[in-house]
């Protein structure tokens, strides 16, 4: 059995040095591969909003339903804007949002459309959960995790698909300890009721800017550790990408195992954060305290994005995509400056989401031919992390 694993970090929008996601890219892709397969219907009907009680309600057009309640509470223009998600797919809830608030950001600094979302992925879940026979489900009962998990086995494909909502249904957050194919509780139960705990995966990313790679135009993006990680996977994407003829990056060194990395980019966080906060101490001058408290959110509301998300020892084991050594590769996207500079933020369309499914399809059966040959890796190189 092969796994096709994609999540959406709901808010996950900001990270350190310029870095900038869609990061329900995974969601959205994994998702319609789901949708096709299964003939449901995802596009968001209604939207209802209580103020008194604080819950935005999102009930799809096959009956899902999901709901958020952001920390803080929602305003009466707030409810009245959100009502502008209807009739939008909710396979593209970082899209939907945007297309509402214009843009937002995580770390519980915009909550509403973070709750918002959040409620939307879960009501594309819901929609799985009750229109699929034998779609499996499950959920953290926690406000700052309250992730839901979902999977469903098509056995005349050879292939189990495997959806995760990272977020909070507060807004806060994104915990992503159980992103990618990372078979931690509650998780690993689906996963073992897929067949896919030990499995070759393809885990499926966002659509980010990344200021380091220096890229021209917009590439699918093959990332992973040939010593770590599952080359037959990794090359059985690129395969099928040269027969399409696509542009795209390898980076067959990515996600190297570096214990201690989470911790030491945690405390580099935390230091700025003291420095800053220090300084504020001292000062008189309302503007030069203005301009301390302006550089502190931008560390909050950005920075933090790339320490938030995972617990450090688990980042030793399964790295930034949260990838089971020897099991899987990453394919993703990437854009060039330009494109951040006309839009300031990320989102994936339906045309990135059509071509990535078309290469995962081929991939899959290109991967099943070398199947034995990715079983050999998971055998030699994997780790559990239980």
């Amino acid at each position: 059995m092969i796994c096709i694993a994609g999540h959406v970090g709901v808010g996950h929008v900001f990270s350190h040095s310029g870095f900038v996601q869609d990061d329900s890219q995974g969601f959205a892709v994994v998702g319609h591969m789901i949708k096709d397969l299964f003939k449901v219907r995802t596009k968001i009907e209604s939207v209802d909003v209580d103020l008194n009680a604080n819950v935005i309600t999102i009930k799809t057009k096959d009956g899902g339903v999901g709901q958020g309640c952001p920390r803080r509470g929602i305003t009466p223009f707030e409810a009245e804007m959100l009502k502008h998600l209807e009739g939008e797919e909710g396979l593209f809830p970082h899209y939907a949002t945007l297309k509402v608030f214009g843009r937002f950001y995580g770390h519980g600094v915009s909550e509403v459309p973070v709750a918002t979302e959040y409620a939307i992925s879960t009501a594309v879940m819901d929609t799985f959960a009750k229109n699929i026979p034998e779609f499996y489900v499950a959920r953290r009962e926690d406000e700052i995790a309250s992730d839901v998990i979902g999977g469903v086995k098509v056995k005349e494909l050879s292939t189990a698909f495997l959806l995760t909502i990272n977020g909070s249904k507060i807004g806060v957050g994104p915990v992503e300890n159980l992103e990618g194919n990372v078979a931690l509780p509650p998780k690993r139960g689906v996963m073992e009721r897929l067949g896919v705990l030990r499995s070759p995966t393809i885990v499926v990313e966002s659509k980010a800017y990344v200021p380091s790679l220096r890229v021209d135009r917009e590439l699918f993006l093959v990332r992973y550790n040939q010593d770590v990680d599952n080359v037959t996977v990794a090359k059985s994407i690129i395969s099928s990408l040269e027969e399409f003829g696509a542009d795209y990056l390898e980076i067959p060194s990515a996600f190297p195992m570096e214990k201690g990395a989470m911790e030491k980019s945690v405390r580099e966080v935390a230091e700025r954060i003291i420095t800053h906060a220090d300084k504020l101490k001292t000062l008189d001058s309302a503007i030069e305290r203005a301009k301390i408290i302006a550089e502190l959110v931008k560390i909050l509301s950005e920075d933090v994005g790339g320490i938030i998300f995972m617990d450090n020892k688990l980042h030793d084991i399964v790295r930034a995509a949260g990838i089971m050594p020897g099991t899987a590769a990453v394919f993703s996207k990437v854009v060039p400056e330009e494109y951040i500079q006309k839009y300031k933020v990320v989102f994936t369309t339906k045309d990135d989401v059509g071509a990535m499914s078309k290469v995962l399809k081929r991939a899959i059966e290109v991967l099943l031919d070398k199947y034995p040959n990715s079983i050999d890796e998971i055998k030699e190189k994997f780790v559990d992390v239980l």
